[in-house]
């Protein structure tokens, strides 16, 4: 049963996320990449095999991920104008370079907090400037096939490195920036660079919502069991997704 999971939810996820930049386009795509679409169902095959107190350990350390991805978002928009693979290396380095340092904070959630969202609000100046959004476009099936099984291998990945490493580097690879990166890729090889910046900015915007999921997540499993600290996790990051919505338009 959690094998099937692995294989298939994650999968699934990226799939209906993988038609909103075809409907919505890249600055909105962004904005829903940035939600737990691969890291909420990691979370919950931690709960469902390691047990909640571990998954809430994993969860806080997610939080402080963010920064690891919005250094790895800062490194490839930098270096985009030197070509995908170039700004691919420079975001990986910078993403591995931020994740080494992240153990250290521990499962202080507020210092995870504060972290998350001081990253965020730098790369939001540091980011190159957007003059206008791009126009949509639509994901070439063989991108959409690779990243269902980016997903799933992440999936496997991160669950095997949690048993065997703890709930710190679980909580950090079930952020690694893997869906980030695939589209960042593929829009700077079929688009141009603007729209990767388009896209990576609209990640910076909707971290806040995804703080708020694995902050809950954090703070309720254990106490109120899986289902019901999953969806308050989601009822929240829902929540903080819609309040920003309403503040920026």
């Amino acid at each position: 049963m959690l094998l099937a999971l692995k294989l298939i939810l994650v999968p699934g996820l990226l799939y209906a996320l993988a038609q909103s930049g075809k409907w919505w386009g890249q600055y909105i795509a962004g904005r829903l990449a940035a939600l737990p679409w691969v890291a909420g169902p990691i979370l919950a095959i931690l709960a469902l095999e390691q047990g909640q107190h571990f998954a809430a350990q994993a969860a806080t350390m997610s939080v402080a991920s963010v920064a690891a991805s919005e250094a790895f978002n800062l490194g490839y928009a930098r270096s985009s104008q030197h070509g995908w693979p170039l700004a691919t290396l420079s975001g990986v380095l910078l993403w591995s370079a931020t994740a080494s340092l992240l153990p250290g904070i521990g499962p202080q959630l507020g210092l995870a907090i504060a972290v998350a969202l001081l990253a965020s609000y730098l790369n939001s100046r540091l980011l190159p400037a957007i003059d206008t959004l791009p126009a949509p476009a639509a994901s070439r099936q063989g991108a959409v096939g690779l990243r269902l099984l980016a997903g799933a291998g992440l999936t496997l990945l991160t669950s095997t490195i949690a048993a065997h490493a703890g709930p710190q580097w679980g909580g950090i690879f079930a952020v690694f920036p893997l869906l980030g990166c695939l589209l960042a890729i593929e829009i700077h090889r079929y688009q141009n660079r603007h729209a990767v910046t388009a896209l990576l900015r609209g990640m910076c915007l909707g971290r806040p919502a995804f703080i708020a999921f694995c902050s809950v997540l954090a703070l309720c499993l254990g106490r109120t069991g899986i289902w019901p600290s999953f969806l308050l996790a989601t009822l929240a990051c829902l929540a903080c997704s819609e309040l920003q919505r309403r503040l920026l338009r």
